[in-house]
């Protein structure tokens, strides 16, 4: 186990995230989110390792996979269907009568 000197656990750590901001100006609709925090010094060895590359891009990969899940439940109101109970409205007797016979 090696000791870790109080310089080094009280250094802050320089960190990279992605702000992603999606806009549809036709519908109105904009969409953004923050991708998870990956540790800056990545960057300085992004050609020593594979790992790196492959980690960043799944990082923003599910960052994009969010605001696309966002924008199309925009699309689609999936948000106002939730927020309005559909009526259900009463089958009157001549409706009730023609359906029973079809």
């Amino acid at each position: 186990m090696t000791a870790v000197s109080k310089e080094e656990s009280t250094s802050p750590s320089r960190q990279l995230q992605f702000f992603l901001y999606l806009t549809d100006p036709n519908h109105s609709i904009t969409h953004s989110t923050v991708s998870q925090v990956i540790p800056a010094e990545w960057l300085d060895i992004w050609d020593e390792y594979d790992w790196v590359e492959d980690l960043v891009v799944e990082t923003l990969r599910v960052s994009v996979e969010i605001v696309a899940e966002q924008y199309l439940a925009s699309r689609m109101n999936w948000s106002k269907k939730k927020e309005a109970p559909q009526a259900t409205q009463p089958i009157e007797k001549s409706e009730k009568a023609t359906e029973e016979t079809a």
